[in-house]
């Protein structure tokens, strides 16, 4: 599908502007065989128009584009040429291709001011502008917390609404509405805000709230308590371009103690993952009783300098005296079968079955093979199928 999309956070229903979406579709027989291709589509749940219809490719070939074997239909054909609400798409194709379902959702009108910059921890909430038709009202979805919708301004062609959201928050949950023949048209809408902020799972369980943008304090009992322990960065969603991260690990007196080479980030890439058990020698036999580990970034839009922020804040209790045969933790669970580890050709990210995946709720001691379906690399969001067998 294609033409008008808004970025959301919604990626199972994504979210189209102004006109329908068209639907793009590989093709490589013979024109006759269009008859064998079917397309439904309905409404889901509140839309206008509210359809449910099927059509034949073969019977509506003079609204068909051909562009290097693909065929090409919009939507507009269906739905007109200004449809609000939700919709899906049920393709069927002939005796051996896979049935297709597409959800989408589509507004007429939706333009933004300021939503497309960087926020920084800065413990401040974030406010931007939203412009819609005046046909359309925006308040927060019904759950949404940290959340606040003011119309600010009003004339017979656009609606400006200001929005605010609170300093953990990384997405936008609201509700758009227009009345239409006489109903309600409600379409939900999550858009995700470019922020840096982190958080931190031991052993596939999240502490605190979940991300944060202020420190985190944790103790080194913790760390030692928990073979699985890992810090998770969300780096603006992935929408920076040649950014350039390093973490350091400081003492009470801000010396650094330790620190993680500077690494490249891969346009696209969403997250970082850092194993905290990386740094724990360096926390038993430092003298110091407090640490922070703290980002550095490099080569962010219109920032020159590098920035510094503290994730975390671990202390030790000073009364307990560390011994150099104190045994150190390893990372494989004994009682996990030798299972292959297999690596993500895309970034390099290595599945290992004895850690499972703590970003996604993935046990230590699953395979490779029982991860779900859907499952995808926690650093890049490539698919299972981007793997391979390491060993």
């Amino acid at each position: 599908m294609g033409t008008n999309l808004c970025c959301t956070a919604d990626k199972d229903s994504p979210l189209y502007l102004g006109l329908p979406p068209k639907i793009m579709i590989p093709f490589q027989g013979d024109k006759k065989q269009l008859n064998k291709w079917h397309i439904k589509v309905k409404s889901d749940g509140d839309a206008l128009p509210n359809i449910n219809t099927s059509i034949n490719l073969g019977a509506c070939r003079k609204d068909i584009d051909y562009d290097n074997k693909v065929v090409i239909l919009s939507l507009d054909r269906l739905l007109g040429i200004s449809p609000i609400g939700k919709y899906k798409v049920v393709i069927r194709g002939p005796l051996g291709y896979r049935k297709t379902t597409l959800g989408f959702r589509i507004l007429p009108v939706l333009q933004t001011i300021g939503y497309d910059n960087l926020y920084l921890p800065d413990n401040k909430n974030i406010n931007f502008i939203i412009i819609t038709s005046p046909q359309v009202n925006i308040v927060p979805q019904p759950d949404a917390e940290e959340c606040y919708v003011t119309k600010i301004k009003e004339s017979g062609t656009k609606s400006t609404y200001r929005i605010t959201i609170g300093v953990n928050m990384s997405s936008t949950p609201l509700r758009f509405m227009s009345k239409r023949a006489g109903r309600t048209i409600q379409v939900d809408v999550s858009l995700p805000v470019q922020r840096l902020r982190w958080k931190v799972m031991l052993d596939a369980k999240e502490i605190n709230r979940g991300w944060e943008t202020t420190p985190i304090s944790l103790s080194l009992e913790e760390l030692e308590r928990n073979l699985n322990s890992y810090l998770f960065v969300d780096l603006f969603g992935g929408s920076c371009k040649n950014l350039k991260v390093r973490l350091l690990l400081e003492d009470d007196k801000e010396t650094v103690c330790q620190e993680d080479p500077l690494m490249s980030i891969k346009p696209g890439q969403p997250y970082m993952r850092c194993d905290l058990l990386k740094f724990l020698d360096t926390l038993r036999y430092t003298s110091s009783s407090t640490f922070a580990l703290k980002i550095a970034l490099q080569n962010l839009p219109d920032n020159p300098n590098e920035v510094t922020y503290p994730m975390l804040f671990i202390e030790k209790n000073s009364s307990v005296i560390i011994k150099k045969n104190t045994s150190v933790i390893t990372r494989k669970n004994p009682s996990v079968r030798n299972q292959h580890a297999y690596e993500c050709t895309m970034c390099g990210y290595i599945y290992d079955p004895a850690e499972g995946d703590p970003f996604t709720g993935i046990a230590p001691g699953t395979s490779f093979y029982d991860l779900p379906k859907d499952w995808r690399c926690p650093d890049c969001d490539a698919s299972k199928d981007k793997f391979e067998d390491v060993g």
